[in-house]
């Protein structure tokens, strides 16, 4: 058990910047709150970008009908159909197809 003195030595002590944290230390509360920094989910960008339909036709500049061909005969990876309708697929699904296809 601590005695009066030695809490006071614990409490003056510490670095009043971070003081909710020495005090939930004290106290004994675990204190989990993360700052939100480079590595947090908050501020980091997304690894695997979706891509909408019109992305898809842009970067491989063929007409709709020809994706539309691509995708009902089986040629094309599967993409997403979100709730509201629009198609997606994740930019890295795309590349390894490309990557797949025979070079000419």
């Amino acid at each position: 058990m601590l005695d009066a003195t030695s809490d006071q030595n614990a409490i003056t002590d510490v670095n009043l910047f971070h003081w909710p944290y020495a005090i939930a230390k004290v106290e004994g509360i675990i204190d989990r709150r993360k700052p939100a920094t480079k590595g947090n989910r908050l501020t980091r960008k997304p690894l695997d970008p979706w891509l909408s339909h019109q992305d898809v036709l842009s970067l491989l500049r063929v007409p709709r009908s020809t994706l539309s061909k691509w995708r009902s005969e089986g040629k094309f990876p599967e993409m997403t159909r979100l709730p509201s309708g629009e198609l997606r697929i994740q930019e890295s699904v795309l590349n390894a197809w490309l990557d797949s296809l025979p070079r000419v």
